[in-house]
């Protein structure tokens, strides 16, 4: 595992086919490649990855972020589960836009829930599938 990494003011580390993303404020449209890239260099196109998506500092995607998110997701179909952690209201508003959007416009289902704590995600993502 590497240490802290950063896009922007955004911090995550990886774990082999593991991400833990924490945004801090606004995710703007020039933080989404970096992260889509990282998407794709744990192997999102070609084995099941998990993410762990710490959103308590963090804020809902702007529409230029959220259409390249799905541009995304309608062209890598990703393998992935994805854990998102102490989301505030907004924000899970615009988590079920995305995941809804994908389902019926490409008929992409996004594995996801969401979680109060980082501790109890964990706990969630350590037991047997």
């Amino acid at each position: 595992m590497l240490g802290w990494q950063q896009i922007g003011p955004h911090r995550y580390h990886t774990d082999g086919a593991f991400l833990y993303w924490e945004p801090h404020g606004a995710i703007l449209p020039e933080h989404v490649p970096p992260f889509l890239v990282l998407l794709d260099q744990l192997g999102a196109r070609t084995r099941r990855i998990t993410l762990l998506i710490d959103q308590r500092d963090g804020q809902p995607f702007g529409p230029v972020a959220r259409r390249m998110v799905l541009d995304y997701l309608r062209e890598a179909r990703p393998d992935a589960f994805v854990a998102f952690v102490g989301s505030k209201l907004p924000q899970r508003a615009v988590n079920q836009l995305l995941i809804g959007a994908a389902r019926m416009l490409f008929g992409y289902e996004l594995r996801h829930a969401h979680f109060d704590t980082v501790e109890e995600a964990q706990r969630h993502l350590k037991r047997p599938a």
